[in-house]
């Protein structure tokens, strides 16, 4: 399906499809309230996450938290579309309500995808 996709649409429109289709993931879930405390919503994420395929969890640093999605379910397919590693990215952003940062990569031979996040309401 990802090849025919590829070889019928450019790379802006392929974007805006995986885009969409993250976004409609997101909106099937049901997001913590925005005065949740930041860890219980990291923890519902976490749940819902595992639940869909993933062996998620997260720490507190001294940077913010990290979360970490282990055992990808791409595997096998996303070494040929990266394309499916920014839709994850976009998922979790979604749910997360704000952007993190990747700092580790399974395709990249880390142990797990895990992304910094900074809790949106702490300047």
């Amino acid at each position: 399906m990802i090849e025919q996709l590829k070889s019928t649409f450019d790379e802006a429109q392929i974007n805006v499809f995986f885009n969409g289709v993250a976004d409609r993931m997101a909106e099937q879930v049901e997001l913590p309230a925005s005065d949740e405390p930041f860890e219980r919503r990291l923890d519902r994420i976490v749940e819902h996450l595992t639940a869909h395929g993933y062996e998620a969890r997260w720490e507190k640093t001294r940077k913010g938290y990290v979360l970490h999605t282990a055992n990808c379910p791409y595997a096998g397919v996303v070494d040929s579309h990266a394309e499916l590693c920014r839709l994850d990215e976009r998922y979790i952003t979604r749910l997360l309500g704000t952007t993190p940062q990747r700092v580790s990569h399974i395709q990249e031979d880390a142990e797990a995808c895990s992304y910094l996040i900074h809790d949106p309401r702490v300047s």
